[in-house]
């Protein structure tokens, strides 16, 4: 079971490469993280490592486009 609370830190949204092993399931596979900085992050350092993420509901340009400029 994958754990849904909220989590504060970048590192801890990729704990143990979690991240990376759920995106090998398939090759349609996208991690979905939080629209928030530490999501933010954390989308960055996934979709520099090759992972295809999905950020939460944008409720504003800027947070689109903050998500946009990750990967």
């Amino acid at each position: 079971m994958i754990d849904n609370e909220p989590v504060k830190d970048k590192h801890k949204l990729m704990e143990s490469d979690k991240c990376k092993d759920i995106a090998k399931w398939a090759p349609n596979v996208v991690v979905k993280v939080p629209n928030c900085r530490q999501g933010l992050e954390a989308a960055k350092a996934l979709s520099a490592a090759g992972v295809a993420t999905n950020l939460t509901l944008c409720f504003s340009v800027n947070q689109a486009l903050l998500a946009a400029s990750v990967g």
